[in-house]
């Protein structure tokens, strides 16, 4: 596959445009350096030569791990309202991509493939798939942390990320706000064994976009 030729992308905050290289697929286990600025929310960071402003450039890509079993098809987050004809697309690509590789093909159905819209997104998915987390049970965990506490609150353009997993729990934010809120492994543990969040997990995990945007976003 040819290296991606520069864009011009404009500054958000004054308006120059510069050439800038945005990487279009990421093969994890060969590029740890990525995988480690993905995670700690620097990826696709340009300081403007104009005014030396910070943006965040969500371009498109696909992020692939064969050995973690890990395909994660990445869109704007202005694509979210889309979610299911981009869903689609991403699956079309997938398929198209596991039967193109005869050695591939037993192995598509244990490969974690998944449509997220935003680097905010690829990131938490990331996060938890890497951690070992089920993801569906993690949005039902949201809808539950949305009822239950009142630092954050739903709003489509505002989603609540997971942004760090450790031995005190899991660390979510929404976006906007500076509010962290960290919750026991045992909250999640109780949505993914307990039958009565079954139709949830099931509604936010039918299909490879996974996320509370499947059910609120229509």
């Amino acid at each position: 596959m040819p290296s991606p030729a520069p864009r011009k992308i404009p500054c958000p905050h004054c308006g120059a445009e510069e050439e800038r290289v945005l990487a279009e697929s990421i093969n994890g286990p060969r590029q740890p350096e990525v995988v480690a600025a993905i995670l700690t929310g620097r990826f696709n960071v340009f300081s403007c030569g104009g005014c030396g402003g910070e943006f965040l450039v969500d371009s498109p890509l696909v992020y692939i791990d064969l050995e973690a079993g890990h395909w994660i098809h990445m869109f704007s987050r202005g694509d979210e309202p889309s979610w299911a004809t981009r869903e689609a697309e991403a699956d079309h690509t997938f398929e198209r991509a596991m039967g193109a590789h005869p050695a591939l093909r037993d192995r598509a159905k244990a490969i974690a493939q998944r449509t997220v819209f935003g680097l905010g997104a690829l990131r938490e998915k990331l996060l938890a798939l890497r951690s070992g987390l089920d993801d569906g049970a993690l949005e039902a965990l949201k809808l539950d942390m949305l009822r239950r506490t009142e630092t954050f609150s739903w709003h489509p353009a505002a989603p609540v990320r997971l942004v760090a997993v450790d031995d005190d729990g899991l660390a979510f934010e929404q976006l906007g706000s500076d509010d962290v809120i960290t919750v026991p492994h045992a909250w999640l543990e109780h949505i993914v064994s307990s039958d009565e969040w079954a139709a949830a997990r099931a509604a936010v995990a039918a299909g490879s976009y996974v996320d509370i945007g499947r059910t609120t976003q229509r």
